[in-house]
């Protein structure tokens, strides 16, 4: 398995939730949240009842959006370096140099 392939975490939507509370029988229920989680942190789909699958193809392309934007900003954090002692605004700020001037023209 790739790195890129699997999250490291996964949100859990409300939605979901609600769409398997609805299932006939605790065996797709477990089916369902097992295979979503499988994917999300393996990036395989696994084994599931017919049920389980039918409900795992809708959320699926959430998964995967979650997926894209994971690796879009493991790309992106990868690519701009980060100064030693520095993170996120204190980064940008340090290496862009910008200084908001607002309130210097207001005398």
């Amino acid at each position: 398995m790739e790195e890129s392939s699997a999250l490291t975490r996964i949100t859990f939507f409300r939605s979901y939730w609600d769409a398997e509370q609805q299932m006939e029988t605790r065996r797709d229920r477990l089916s369902l949240l097992e295979g979503l989680l499988f994917y999300a942190f393996e990036g395989e789909i696994p084994q599931m009842t017919p049920a389980a699958y039918l409900l795992f193809t809708v959320i699926k392309p959430h998964i995967d959006i979650s997926k894209k934007r994971s690796a879009a900003g493991k790309t992106a954090r990868n690519s701009s370096p980060a100064m030693p002692g520095t993170s996120g605004f204190s980064r940008d700020f340090a290496q862009t140099g910008c200084v908001n001037n607002k309130n210097k023209n207001k005398e």
